[in-house]
């Protein structure tokens, strides 16, 4: 789905800053927010949750299978929302490829939350990179909200499906983390 069409009206969304919701059917999730930029295998997503801020996420175009916008529901969702101060900031992260993705957001945010839904869909790490090379990444993950057990994990980059970061859960578990 990254023919002409597809990038033409994506650049055209951007430019107009209209809400969209975009589909993952393949891992049955849906995501509302704001296209910030688009490459030739990512794209990166401004999302919110009802009518809050829920960081950003950047997904495989492949993995995506629907964008609407201009709908009814879209439109009383964004009466409610309204873009971040840092938008400019954050429309600049790099998503030429994966790797340059998670070097960018980890600079702006301090950490990433990575994916591999191919194995299982709630499958993600939320930590600090250590160490990453063109293959392979390192990260220093922080547990859940509830273990709070740390440990490093060595993980494939191939298998990397999406990165998020900034989002509510996240911003909770960091907090809970610099106090400790």
């Amino acid at each position: 789905m990254n023919g002409n069409v597809f990038f033409e009206n994506l650049k055209s969304i951007i430019n107009q800053k209209k809400l969209v919701s975009i589909y993952t059917d393949l891992y049955g999730e849906s995501y509302v927010g704001y296209i910030l930029r688009i490459s030739e295998d990512l794209l990166l997503l401004y999302s919110y949750e009802i009518s809050k801020q829920n960081g950003i996420k950047v997904f495989r175009l492949d993995d995506i299978t629907r964008i609407r916008w201009d709908s009814k529901e879209l439109e009383e969702i964004e009466s409610l929302i309204s873009l971040p101060t840092d938008i400019e900031r954050i429309s600049m992260i790099n998503i030429d490829n994966k790797k340059t993705a998670i070097e960018h957001i980890q600079n702006i945010f301090g950490y990433v939350t990575i994916y591999i839904q191919s194995i299982n869909k709630s499958i993600c790490f939320i930590g600090k990179i250590v160490e990453m090379d063109d293959e392979t990444i390192i990260i220093h993950e922080f547990g859940t909200l509830d273990s709070k057990n740390r440990s490093f994990q060595l993980l494939a980059l191939q298998d990397v499906t999406r990165i998020d970061s900034d989002g509510i859960y996240e911003k909770q578990l960091v907090q809970l983390y610099q106090k400790g």
